[in-house]
C-alpha cells in the first residue's frame, strides 16, 4: 500500500470513527464520511465497498493494538506474555469503552456481530496452537471450543458495557480462564491411555 493510499484509507476510518462516536450508525452516510475525510464519494468506493465494510475495518483498526500484542499460549503456563489471552480483549474494550458501547448499544447490523464472533473465534484458534495439539475429541473439534469461548467473551463484554460496570482486565481474564481451562484440559489426549493401548 502506497503512502498516499494508506493515508487516505486511515483518514476515512478516522473520519468515520469520529462520526460514529457522535451519531447513530444508521444516520451516518457515505457522503458525510467522504466529506469529513476531504474526499469524494467516488474516492470512498476505491477503498471500501460500503458502510458495512467501513465499520468492520474500523473495528479492526481499534482492535489492532490488542491483536499485535497477543502471542501464542505458553504450553506450561497457558498464558500469553504472562497474561491470560482474554486480558488483551478485556483491556482493549476497557481502553475503547465508548466505541464498544456504540457497538453493543446501537442497531448495528447482525452480520457485523456474526463477523465479530467469527473473528474472535479465529484469534482464539490461532493462539491456541499447543492446546489444539493436545486436544482430542472426535465429536466436538477445537473449532467448537473457539466459538464457545468467543461467544462467552462477547456475552460478558456486552453485559459489562450495557451495565456500565468497571473491571480489572487481568483479574477478569484470570477468572474467565479458570472457568474455561478445566473443560478444555478435559479434552486433552490421555498420554497414559495412549501408552497402554500400545
Amino acid at each position: 500500500m502506497s503512502e498516499k493510499i494508506e493515508k487516505n484509507y486511515k483518514s476515512l476510518i478516522e473520519s468515520f470513527l469520529r462520526l460514529f462516536m457522535t451519531k447513530d450508525y444508521s444516520e451516518i452516510t457515505i457522503g458525510e464520511v467522504s466529506d469529513a475525510a476531504g474526499m469524494t464519494r467516488a474516492n470512498f468506493y476505491g477503498y471500501f465497498t460500503g458502510k458495512e465494510e467501513l465499520l468492520w475495518k474500523t473495528f479492526r483498526y481499534v482492535f489492532l493494538e490488542s491483536r499485535e500484542t497477543i502471542e501464542e499460549v505458553d504450553p506450561l503456563t497457558l498464558l500469553s506474555d504472562g497474561k491470560p489471552l482474554t486480558f488483551y480483549l478485556f483491556e482493549n474494550v476497557s481502553k475503547n469503552r465508548n466505541f464498544y458501547r456504540k457497538i453493543f448499544q446501537q442497531s448495528i447490523p447482525s452480520e457485523f456481530h456474526c463477523k465479530l464472533q467469527d473473528f474472535l473465534a479465529a484469534e482464539s484458534y490461532r493462539t491456541h496452537v499447543f492446546l489444539r495439539e493436545k486436544y482430542e475429541n472426535g465429536t466436538y473439534p477445537y473449532e467448537f471450543v473457539s466459538h464457545y469461548l468467543s461467544g462467552a467473551a462477547l456475552g460478558l463484554i456486552s453485559h459489562l458495557i450495557r451495565k456500565e460496570l468497571d473491571w480489572n482486565s487481568e483479574t477478569l481474564g484470570d477468572w474467565f480462564t479458570s472457568l474455561a481451562a478445566p473443560g478444555i484440559v478435559a479434552g486433552f489426549k490421555n498420554e497414559n491411555s495412549s501408552e497402554a493401548e500400545k
